[in-house]
Formats: structure tokens, sequence, C-alpha cells
């Protein structure tokens, strides 16, 4: 049995039935029943809510931001309609504020709600709850609809940062008010954002008239905000006008500013590196998400090295991506952004050769594979191909070996078997590379994409590895077969094009050579037209194209293209050192019978290269070294040689196998040299 209830109690309760029968409003409790029983105990029959307090809502449901200022929202608007029905609520708190299933926001307990019209409390009880109490319910005065806007603030702050200020303080009145008093929003902010910042001192004003003025400000406010909207609080200043705007108009701001910067970087930059950069970024924006803040970051790389101080005019590629990765770890915290950009970093440096620092970006900045499964795989597998690349085959294929053993999707294995295939290939695995040819035709044609770049990719493979096996008419072919597909593309990939015709002419050099010069000359003038005069790849080509008309004979138009690439490569600084003692060791061999010593100073000079180059230890760069000191021994003590083209074997040997056809091409080489050497002790 309850004791009687006090007549302040008998009362609220009143009050409370008085207050709801005159609010009718979807996110207040409705009141369905209420009077007194025989004994005179007051009752209330209300809406029964199935849910939880708001703060407990929000965690629970794990809201964002946005979330949580939308259900805010719901709170205010319907504190709007009381104060716009004359009633204050003046115990707003969490436990007042419940959130059904659905989401719906119900508010309860009008137990000491006021209307404002009533001058004096003498008839009204005075209660209130201390953490959520404004400073005049502290002092005594009349609540007033700055009460409920300040309760109001202290519910936000803790809706969006899981703060009370005033929790586990004081208890006492005195004290209570003295903190409230004295309370000011931190130098820092709270939340993270300035103007909700903003949003929460005008709220949480000591002052009754420093707050808004009412709900329906506040709320226009917070839509203001949401909307990227001047807030009324700020309306004055330009700068945050045009702020506003501009994120309010992003979709095609960003687009804007995006061309408009294309545009001066078409006038202005005449850099080889800044090209090779464009061109790097184009491809990542078609095989990566959409995702804004990436792009936003990437542009931000451009504008900065276009623009900013920060940045030397003669910076090249590799030291600008390096910058960008160190902004990134300080700028960009978003986990899903920092996943996004570690495999696009690794891409960029993998196409400016730096393949130890693909491997290195990998290891410290790999994505997490539990939330970030696909930029994980990517990652891993960009290690993977810069160990191969760097001449690690061993370590290549354990890795690949390792993902091999997960449960991939289609599209996961796709990339994980392309990087099998080439590793094959390096190895001189032709049954395996075929078989694992077949096993991604087989996929692709179940994927449906006989149209697609990855079909492309395919049939650039099968060519290779017919050309390794000395099937040029069939590696012609194929590659005839991927520019017809490259045509059909919808978004044709130019550079794709421009590799294809270069391996297209090194088939004609071995079968076609009265027509090789001529494709060299075509993948020559599309690779200007997509680079410009100056790239990597133009250099590549006039090396390649070179040393094939070496073969022939034709001495004067070989070393006019090897100059020309030794040119470019001077151009390039450090991105090109790989390549300088390849160009030196070419323009060497017409001079031998004519400047033997100019020769032998330029074979000296690309020995030294290589030694010091970051890829000594890759196949191709071993099987270069073992060429030029078998075009020493031609010009000096052959026997001096082979110590060294003996060690160089040995690592060949080590890195592709005994069997490749590189290691008995050198085997061949020390043959001949031992020759010499008997020949010529």
């Amino acid at each position: 049995l309850h004791a009687a209830p006090s007549v302040v109690w008998r009362d609220r309760f009143h009050l409370e039935r008085r207050t709801l029968a005159q609010l009718n409003h979807p996110r207040i409790v409705h009141l369905l029943d209420g009077g007194d029983l025989e004994n005179g105990m007051p009752y209330l029959v209300m809406e029964y809510v199935d849910g939880q307090n708001i703060m407990a809502f929000a965690e629970s449901q794990r809201l964002t931001r946005g979330q949580r200022l939308e259900l805010f929202l719901q709170l205010a608007e319907t504190i709007s309609y009381a104060h716009r029905q004359l009633w204050v609520h003046c115990d707003l708190k969490p436990a007042n504020i419940l959130v059904d299933r659905q989401g719906h926001l119900k508010l309860c307990d009008f137990g000491i709600a006021q209307t404002l019209s009533q001058l004096s409390e003498s008839s009204v009880f005075r209660g209130f709850s201390p953490g959520y109490a404004s400073p005049e319910q502290l002092k005594g005065e009349r609540c007033t609809a700055a009460t409920d806007i300040y309760a109001l603030g202290l519910i936000l702050l803790e809706l969006l940062t899981g703060h009370q200020p005033f929790a586990g303080l004081d208890d006492e009145i005195p004290g209570l008010l003295a903190q409230r008093m004295d309370w000011k929003l931190p130098k820092q902010g709270l939340t993270g954002q300035p103007i909700l910042d903003l949003i929460l001192d005008k709220m949480l004003r000591p002052e009754p008239e420093a707050r808004y003025g009412s709900v329906d400000a506040l709320i226009q406010d917070l839509n203001a905000y949401r909307e990227n909207r001047p807030i009324q609080l700020k309306t004055g200043r330009r700068l945050y006008r045009a702020g506003c705007f501009l994120r309010r108009n992003r979709l095609w701001f960003v687009p804007t500013l995006l061309a408009i910067f294309i545009l001066c970087a078409a006038l202005v930059w005449t850099s080889l590196m800044q090209l090779r950069l464009q061109a790097a970024v184009a491809d990542l924006k078609r095989v990566q998400a959409k995702n804004e803040e990436v792009i936003s970051f990437l542009t931000g790389m451009f504008e900065g090295a276009t623009f900013s101080g920060g940045y030397r005019k003669d910076m090249s590629a590799v030291e600008l991506v390096d910058r960008a990765i160190s902004r990134a770890v300080l700028e960009i915290k978003t986990p899903e952004v920092q996943a996004a950009l570690t495999p696009i970093f690794q891409t960029i440096l993998f196409q400016l050769g730096q393949y130890q620092q693909v491997i290195d970006l990998g290891e410290k900045r790999l994505p997490d594979p539990t939330h970030f499964p696909e930029e994980w795989l990517s990652s891993k597998v960009l290690m993977a191909d810069g160990f191969f690349s760097n001449g690690h085959l061993e370590e290549a294929q354990a890795l690949l070996d390792q993902l091999g053993q997960l449960e991939l999707s289609d599209p996961q294995t796709l990339k994980w078997r392309g990087s099998l295939i080439s590793l094959a290939m390096n190895r001189a695995d032709y049954a395996k590379a075929q078989a694992l040819l077949d096993e991604q035709g087989h996929l692709i044609e179940k994927m449906g994409l006989d149209r697609s770049v990855e079909h492309v990719y395919l049939l650039g493979n099968r060519a290779r590895l017919a050309f390794e096996q000395g099937q040029y008419d069939q590696a012609m072919g194929l590659y005839q077969h991927e520019l017809d597909l490259l045509a059909q593309l919808e978004k044709p990939e130019p550079q794709q094009r421009v590799r294809v015709l270069t391996d297209l002419a090194s088939c004609y050099g071995r079968v076609r050579p009265d027509q090789a010069e001529a494709a060299y000359l075509q993948a020559l003038e599309a690779g200007q037209a997509l680079y410009g005069p100056n790239h990597y790849e133009i250099m590549i080509l006039h090396l390649n194209l070179g040393n094939f008309l070496l073969r022939q004979k034709v001495i004067d138009r070989a070393q006019s293209h090897l100059a020309q690439a030794k040119v470019i490569a001077a151009t390039l600084g450090g991105d090109a050192d790989f390549v300088k003692p390849h160009i030196e060791s070419s323009l060497a061999s017409p001079l031998k019978f004519t400047y033997p010593e100019h020769a032998l100073a330029l074979l000296e000079s690309a020995q030294q290269g290589f030694e010091t180059t970051d890829r000594a230890g890759h196949p191709l760069c071993l099987m270069a070294q073992i060429e030029a000191r078998f075009e020493c021994a031609l010009l000096g003590n052959a026997a001096d040689e082979i110590p060294e083209m003996e060690a160089l074997i040995c690592s060949v040997e080590q890195v592709v196998g005994p069997n490749h056809a590189m290691a008995q091409a050198a085997g061949r080489l020390l043959a001949w040299t031992e020759m010499l050497a008997e020949l010529n002790p």
C-alpha cells in the first residue's frame, strides 16, 4: 500500500494531467486517462513507449553525428510546439526523452511544466534536475523559454560528445550555480566543428537574454549548419558565407576547380615529372572508388606542387609522391581514406619504377584486412609485383602463395592471378604460365568481361608468353587482337595502346625486320602524343629502336636514337638511373672498332652505373652487366672479366633458374669470353 500523497505531489500529478491534455503532438506521450482513486491517490494512464532514453539509444545504435543531429531536431521541434502552446517544460533531461525501436522520439514528464503566462511560482511545484538546471533555476527565478534552451544545449553537447560538463560535480546549489556562471567553451572547442561549438556556446550562456530568443531560431541555425548555409550568428562574415556556398555546391565546384587547374597546368607545366604524375592519377581514378576525400587529397597534391611555396619547382615525381605520403599520414584521419590511399600511392610509385618504396609502403601502411579487404589485397599484390620487379622472385612467390590460400572473390582472383602469371613468365616457367592464363581466360568469360580491360591484359600476357617462347607470328596476331579490342572499349586506355605498339614492334624486329623500324616509329609517335617528348616511356622507345638499328647495322640512325635517349635520361634525374647504364652500353657498341678507348670508357661507366643502381640484383640488370663485360673482353684482357662474369651468372641463375633463356644466354657469353682469353692470353 502506498502512503497518501502530499499536497505538492498531488498538485504535480494534476498539473501534468492538465498539461498533457492540452498538448497534442505525435512526439509528446499521449494521456489516455487520469483521475483520483477512492483513497485520494492520483493516477495517470499514459501511452507506453517501448524504447530507451535518447543517450542510450544513440549509443546502442551507433548513430553518426548527422543522425544524432536529426534526432535532436525532433526534440527541438517538439519543445518549439510546447512553447507555442505557452508551456515551458522546465525539467528537460535524457531520462525524460525516450526513443522507440523505430527511432521515433517521445517527450514525457511535464510534472513541473509552467505556462509562459505564469508570473508567480507560488502555486507551482519548484523542482529540477541539478545536472541539467539553468542558472536562473538555481537562483530560484521563474522559468522561461530560455530555461528549456539551456537544457537543450546540455543535452545536445552530451549527445554529440558523450560529455556532460556538470556531471559528478558539486551537488550543492551554490556550487552548481558557480560552475554554470564560470563555464566557458574551451578554445579548442568540444565537437570538432567550429559552427556547432558556436551554436552550443550561444545556448549555454549564463544570462537568459544572451541565449537564442526562441527554439525556432535554434532550429533555423542547426538546419543551416546541416545544409551548409550560413547561420544567423555569423551572417556578416564574407569568408564564412563563401565557405558555406562552396561546401553546399561541392558537387559541381570540385569538378570545376579540377578543370580550371588542369587547364592552368596545361599552360604552365612543361615539366616532365608533372605530366607523368597526372597520367598516373588519371589511371588511378578509373580503378579507385570515387571517394570525395581521396580525390580532394590527390587534387591537393597537384595544387601544392603547382602553387605552394612548400614545393620546389624542380621537384621530381618521386619526391612529390613522398611529400604526399607524409601529408596523408598527418592530415587524413578517416580509416577508409587511409586504406584507399595506400594502394594508390603504391601504384604511382610502381609506375615510377620505385619498387622498394612500393614494398616499404605496404609494410608500413598496410590496410586492415578485416575492414578493408579490397585495399589490403591490392596492397599485397603490389608488394609482390615490387618484389619480382626488384629481382626478389622467391619473396614474390611466397607472398602470392600466401594470398592464394585465402577465399578470394572473382575480381580479387583476377588481380592475384595476374601477378602470378607475370611471376611465372619471369621465372621462365612457361607451362605454369600457360595453365594460369587458361584459368584466367575461363574466369573472364564467366564474369562476362569479354570486352574489358581485364581481357586486354589477358591478351597481352598471352602474346608475351608466345614471344618469350619464340612463337613470334602467334605473338603478333595476339598483339593485333589486343589493339582491336582496345579500340572497341568504351573508355580505351591510350597508355595500353602505346605499350602494345611497342611490343608489336619488338615482334617485327624478330621476323619482319624490314617493317620493324616503321612499327617502332608508330609507337614513338603515339607515345609522344600521349606523354610529350621527354617521358620515361619515350626514352625506352628510343633505346629499343636504337638497339634494333644497331643489330641491323644502321649505325647513324641508331646513334641518333640512343643519343636522344641519353638526353631524356639526363632530364629525368634519379628516375632513370636504372636505364642510363643500358644507354651507355649501347652507345659503346658501334665504337668498339673505331674508337676503342671511348667505347671502353662508356662500358666502364655503364658497369659502375649497374652496380650502384637500386635494382642491381634485378635479372635484367645482371644480364646487362654480363653483356657489358663481354664487350670489355672484346676490347681488352678477356681473362680479367671471367671471374666477374661467373659471379654474375651465379646471381642470374639464383633469380631465374639455370634453365631460363637469360641464364643460358649468359652462359654462352661466358664461353665466348673464355675462348677469347685462350686466343689472346
